[in-house]
């Protein structure tokens, strides 16, 4: 079964973080069935590597350099186009007063809940907010 990874995920598996080691052993262990990701998660690692270089955690060599091993991990998996009725179903998501979602990861809930595929992140808050939806969604490395 493919799974769809967040970007948060992705990004962990790229950008030397505490997390990582986890993380590249979680996607070694579990991409028997393959990985998929939205177009959205382009946009999203490119605005966070960005930050990373404005907050100093990155140089702009480095940002480079996770850039290219980020575009070359999602190079290895399904890329999802975004429909119009994801981002309506997105819009829908975030209605709910009693959901707490941000618009990016309620994007990525609408994504993967039209494809029928588990959502696998490591944004705990996000799981919180995403499971009275009914989608399957996970922190990756509590599995």
């Amino acid at each position: 079964m493919t799974l769809y990874l967040d970007t948060a995920l992705l990004i962990a598996a790229v950008v030397k973080e505490p997390t990582t080691p986890v993380v590249q052993k979680w996607l070694e262990s579990n991409g028997a069935g393959g990985f998929a990701t939205s177009r959205w998660a382009l946009t999203e690692a490119s605005s966070a590597l960005a930050l990373k270089v404005r907050t100093g955690d990155l140089t702009h060599e480095q940002r480079l350099a996770t850039l290219m091993m980020f575009r070359s991990l999602v190079g290895t998996m399904e890329l999802v186009a975004i429909q119009q009725a994801d981002f309506e179903a997105a819009a829908s998501l975030v209605d709910r007063e009693t959901v707490t979602l941000k618009s990016g990861d309620a994007l990525h809930l609408a994504v993967a809940t039209r494809l029928n595929m588990p959502l696998r992140t490591l944004d705990r808050r996000f799981v919180a907010g995403a499971k009275s939806t009914g989608c399957d969604v996970l922190v990756a490395t509590d599995q």
